[in-house]
Formats: C-alpha cells, sequence, structure tokens
C-alpha cells in the first residue's frame, strides 16, 4: 500500500511541477500584454496609480517583448 502512496505523491508531484512551470509562462506572457494589474498589486491587494502615467503601448513593443520571450522558453524535442 505505501508503495502506491508514494508512486501517486511522485506523480502529483511531478503535475504540480510543470503545472506550476506553465503558470509562471503564462505570467510572463500577460506581463508582456500589460493585461491591467497583472503582477503590480502590493501585499494589500492595492493598484499602482502610477502604472496610469506609462505611455501607451505600441503592437511593436508587444512583438518585441513577445519573440525575446519566445527565445527563453525551453525547446520541446519532436519526438512525434
Amino acid at each position: 500500500m505505501s508503495v502506491w502512496v508514494d508512486q501517486a505523491l511522485s506523480n502529483n508531484r511531478s503535475v504540480a511541477s510543470d503545472l506550476s512551470e506553465a503558470h509562471q509562462w503564462l505570467r510572463r506572457i500577460a506581463n508582456c500584454l500589460r493585461y491591467p494589474n497583472n503582477s503590480d498589486r502590493t501585499s494589500d491587494d492595492v493598484i499602482d496609480i502610477t502604472e496610469t502615467l506609462q505611455f501607451p503601448l505600441t503592437s511593436f513593443q508587444v512583438r518585441r517583448q513577445m519573440e525575446e520571450l519566445l527565445q527563453m522558453f525551453p525547446t520541446i524535442a519532436k519526438t512525434l
């Protein structure tokens, strides 16, 4: 019985790690797209008012940042 429990814990740990990594990548993408208030909140969940004083975001900036992000994305072996 303990072998099955250990196996289940091991499998879930791996899935949780994968999910955490995917979540981190989605947060990076959200930062590139400048989703409102995505990660610029304080511990009190208060929005930073200086965020509204920034210059408008251009499509060129988003493209450049997404391309930089894609360069960091781990390459997946094409074994299919």
